[in-house]
């Protein structure tokens, strides 16, 4: 009868043996999604016209390498009326570079999709146009660019700014992702 180990490695992958005498490195999958922050508790912006921080997701240094991609998925819920609610994706910080910025006025819901891409190198970014919301279609306003160094830690920030005190706007759900080519 031969029986096989399992080892799991962490930062190297799984291991496969019938002894320790023997052992087989298999590396961990390159092709990887990989889930780096999820809130699905509602987060409301304060009754005030400043931009308020509703998630900051932290982004470890090298975690996208020289190509990978923040997928950035949210549910938003706000007043329906004639009043500007701008929505933002920030890559850096609460002052970083805006990968969304987009405002809704005459709806109640949204959901949105930004897709923020290392471009062969940590220090260059790329994605669709912070003013349209969705990242899917056309557009005629040209694509986002970053040069945030993701070799170092940084953050993902999600943010609203009301133009009326007294409106709403609520991140109801978020989840973002990290897919390494």
């Amino acid at each position: 009868m031969t029986r096989k180990l399992l080892l799991v490695c962490l930062g190297v992958g799984v291991l496969f043996a019938p002894s320790l005498a023997q052992v087989t490195i298999r590396p961990k999958p390159v092709n990887a999604v990989r889930v780096l922050c999820a809130a699905n508790v509602a987060a409301s912006a304060a009754a005030d016209t400043t931009e308020n921080v509703l998630l900051t997701c932290p982004l470890a240094a090298n975690t996208l390498g020289t190509n990978g991609t923040l997928r950035v998925w949210m549910l938003w819920a706000y007043t329906n009326g004639a009043n500007n609610k701008t929505f933002r994706v920030r890559l850096g910080g609460a002052s970083g570079t805006q990968f969304l910025n987009v405002s809704a006025t005459t709806t109640a819901t949204a959901s949105i999709l930004v897709m923020i891409a290392n471009r062969n190198a940590a220090n260059a970014q790329i994605g669709w146009t912070t003013a349209q919301a969705g990242g899917l279609g056309t557009s005629a306003s040209a694509v986002t660019t970053g040069t945030v160094d993701t070799a170092a830690d940084s953050s993902v920030v999600i943010s609203c700014q009301k133009a009326t005190a007294g409106d709403t706007c609520t991140l109801e759900r978020a989840l973002i992702e990290v897919v390494v080519p």
